[in-house]
């Protein structure tokens, strides 16, 4: 029975030693878990349209790197990126004045920066600025169509929802050359 006790002992203290020995883990790298949620993104949107006369609608995407993907804030409980996004949206405005109908095609090829940061560990509200270029088409009765290459610009605010680890659901409000716009998409990461 002593010889059992006397085993037991010299197990537990050469375990405890072993242990000891290896040490606390070592504190995680900020780098394995802030570039989590931003590494390339791609947007699918749709979008409405409070312009000139009356709503449009549209689709687009939005590509998105991360510049400083471990933000500006050092605090392990902090994550916050600034992003590098660009993208193209395709628009329709129907204009019905009275004797005709026309409609307007605006593409809107944009770049610019965006910040986000995480309140929650899934939602990001974030704020973007971007400028670049766009091409319209005016169409209307009688066939005719003319043209117009503009200056673009935009502001949005937004937010986005982490659903699932590679994707989260992203709304926006924004304002810019086609005056009021309400972006409503998925984000893939990869």
């Amino acid at each position: 029975m002593r010889s059992a006790v006397l085993a037991i002992l010299c197990l537990a203290a050469s375990s405890g030693a072993v242990a000891a020995a290896k040490g606390p883990p070592p504190p995680p790298d900020p780098e394995d878990y802030a570039d989590s949620g931003f590494g390339w993104e791609l947007t699918l949107h749709t979008l409405l349209n409070f312009s000139y006369h009356e709503p449009g609608g549209g689709v687009g995407f939005q590509l998105a790197w991360p510049v400083v993907p471990n933000g500006f804030i050092p605090r392990e409980d902090f994550r916050d990126a600034l992003l590098l996004e660009g993208g193209l949206d395709y628009t329709y405005l129907p204009v019905a004045r009275p004797g005709a109908d026309w409609g307007y095609h605006f593409l809107s090829f944009l770049a610019g920066a965006r910040y986000t940061v995480y309140v929650h560990d899934v939602l990001a509200p974030f704020v973007a600025v971007k400028i670049g270029y766009g091409a319209g088409l005016w169409e209307g009765d009688g066939g005719q169509a003319s043209t117009r290459h503009v200056f673009d610009w935009a502001t949005t605010l937004g937010l986005l929802w982490d659903f699932a680890e590679w994707a989260s659901l992203r709304v926006e409000l924004g304002y810019g050359q086609l005056h009021e716009v309400i972006r409503l998409g998925v984000d893939f990461r990869f």
